[in-house]
């Protein structure tokens, strides 16, 4: 996920940070002199670095298609020591373990000697059933004297329901999943949705879930306009590519798009089908939003490229206007633009906004400021104008997205598909020395 770049990072001698990007382990010193220590090639990611505490070693993991293994980083001699580990999100026990998680959810510690940085024992294993993602982190956190405080997967359950103005909610599927970005199809009988790290299908006429997607590391659906095939993002080590696949399973997914110059975090198609929207991140100009032509090979082309983030890019049912978020003014407002000349531009929300979608039936935008969903009437004739804000009911209790919809609209306007936060069986577990008096397997 995107987050993944802020968090990785960790401090080292004498005074700078190796964080992990989409090309590589870096330095940064404190006067913000960045500096390429081991690159990393198209087919393998570097992800979660966490320095010994020498101040000159890096522990972190290396992800190549869905397998992770730990590697340590000699940060002055930019040499790499593979520690023949599957795992991922190493971490550093002043005792002398090295802790790592598994995809399925372990965790496990291995003895491990700090000076010559190498594994001196089998590993054990030290919690169950903890959260770990798709790209391998582990929600847990791990102190140096064998505090550790975790998060069971079961905290992250989530309902699919259907919302109505009024904020009447139903359930859409009767059983809790780990549910994101629910899309509805163009006749309203269908919703695709991630689900964990793959895209699913709920066919609401006879009530069945249905996994789509089987290459995993995927999220973010789109349905295109007739309905007939879904796209998705895919996480192939360190870049994104646009992946396309028929909506009743048959067949192999297809590439739309796949570059190492624009990495595409969201992706939707214009009701035309001739052209798909991309949001991206980028080196220089954070998140943009490209125009990709799908009747011809030509590359991206951007739409909105600037300074500040635009995200959660939305077209009017008709093709002619675009709505998206952007922080240009400080914080996130929702604006709409003319499409494809972009001349035209209006301010939406007034004291802030995020999540914009518009309604199918046109007139109408929905967007988010804080726990509240608002509906726009956006006016395009005579002038561009929005000539009227309502509230509709607090969403405070449904996930959000921040740089993209985590919603969607039925094709009448009238009820939202959403995700919600169920409360109940969360909690954190806290561990007090827990490797301290570790000394045999667990099981």
């Amino acid at each position: 996920m995107e987050w993944r770049r802020a968090l990785a990072r960790t401090w080292v001698e004498p005074d700078g940070a190796v964080f992990a990007d989409n090309t590589g382990l870096k330095h940064c010193s404190a006067s913000g002199q960045v500096t390429t220590l081991v690159a990393s090639d198209s087919s393998e990611s570097f992800n979660f670095p966490h320095a010994l505490p020498d101040g000159r070693t890096v522990l972190f993991s290396t992800r190549r298609g869905a397998e992770s293994r730990i590697a340590a980083l000699d940060v002055r001699a930019r040499t790499v020591k593979p520690l023949g580990i599957v795992g991922s999100d190493p971490r550093y026990v002043s005792s002398g373990w090295l802790v790592y998680a598994s995809a399925d959810g372990v965790i496990r510690a291995v003895p491990f000697d700090a000076e010559s940085v190498s594994p001196t024992g089998e590993p054990v294993v030290v919690a169950e059933r903890v959260r770990v993602d798709g790209q391998g982190r582990a929600f847990m956190a791990v102190a140096r004297n064998g505090t550790m405080v975790a998060a069971p997967a079961t905290a992250f359950q989530r309902a699919l329901e259907l919302v109505d103005r009024s904020g009447r909610a139903e359930r859409l599927y009767p059983r809790l999943g780990e549910f994101s970005d629910p899309r509805v199809s163009p006749d309203g009988k269908r919703v695709a949705v991630s689900v964990g790290d793959n895209i699913w299908q709920l066919d609401r006429t006879q009530g069945t879930l249905t996994r789509l997607s089987f290459d995993g590391s995927t999220e973010r659906p789109a349905w295109t306009p007739d309905g007939r095939r879904v796209a998705y993002i895919r996480r192939i080590g360190p870049r994104n590519e646009v992946r396309v696949m028929n909506a009743d399973g048959s067949g192999a997914a297809g590439t739309l798009l796949s570059t190492s110059e624009h990495e595409p975090w969201h992706a939707l198609f214009a009701p035309d089908g001739r052209s798909m929207l991309v949001r991206t991140v980028a080196n220089r100009t954070r998140r943009d939003i490209l125009v990709v032509r799908l009747d011809s090979a030509a590359r991206p082309v951007p739409l909105l490229a600037t300074p500040v983030d635009e995200v959660s890019p939305t077209l009017s049912p008709d093709g002619r206007w675009l709505a998206y978020a952007s922080n240009e003014s400080g914080r996130h407002e929702v604006y709409v633009r003319s499409f494809p000349d972009m001349s035209s531009r209006l301010q939406v929300s007034l004291d802030g906004g995020t999540e914009p979608v518009w309604s199918p039936r046109g007139g109408e935008l929905f967007y988010r400021n804080g726990p509240t969903m608002f509906a726009a009437e956006v006016r395009t004739a005579a002038g561009l104008a929005a000539v009227r804000r309502t509230p509709l009911f607090s969403s405070g209790d449904y996930a959000v997205g921040a740089t993209y919809q985590n919603y969607d609209v039925e094709p009448n306007g009238q009820r939202f598909v959403m995700v919600r936060n169920i409360a109940g069986p969360s909690h954190l577990t806290l561990t007090l020395n827990r490797f301290g008096s570790l000394s045999r397997p667990l099981r």
